[in-house]
């Protein structure tokens, strides 16, 4: 099983601020859409909430956000793509809690983890700890596997 110590800092950092604005979507919205959280070589920190236009929302916002991430520019060092899902206990019994992918640009695997959560009345959130630490398993790393994808200019993204 995946450990947290097998994450680099930064790693652990943009994984820490993904579970923030988790939290944070989750308070405001009903956080139906996936965000990828990445970070450059100059250190800058950039969130994309992902939208996907199909009957399925939040798988289809995840297969593009994880095709967002395989085409990602040389300057993306590190990922995280969220969402909110559920686990399973072993008496089949659902457990709220945000997903995470995340991964870096130097290693072969990306860990899935997790975020147990509790939606108290008051529309606070408590996080709930438990033994695995979060960690689910490794799956290949998918940053930049892909070339990135040519860039419109900004009139013609916002004119079609």
């Amino acid at each position: 099983m995946p450990h947290h110590d097998e994450l680099h800092p930064d790693l652990k950092r943009l994984l820490d601020d993904a579970i923030d604005f988790a939290c944070s979507a989750k308070k405001t919205t009903d956080f139906r859409f996936p965000f990828v959280l990445t970070a450059t070589s100059s250190g800058k920190e950039h969130r994309v909430v992902v939208v996907a236009d199909a009957d399925d929302i939040a798988r289809a916002g995840l297969e593009e956000a994880r095709r967002r991430i395989a085409c990602a520019p040389l300057e993306v060092l590190r990922y995280v793509i969220a969402y909110d899902g559920l686990l399973f206990s072993t008496t089949g019994k659902e457990l709220p809690a945000f997903m995470f992918e995340a991964g870096q640009r130097d290693q072969d695997f990306a860990f899935v983890c997790y975020q147990r959560y509790r939606a108290e009345a008051n529309t606070e959130l408590v996080l709930i700890v438990d033994e695995r630490g979060g960690f689910l398993r490794k799956e290949p790393n998918t940053l930049g596997s892909r070339p990135p994808e040519p860039r419109k200019p900004w009139w013609k993204r916002i004119l079609g």
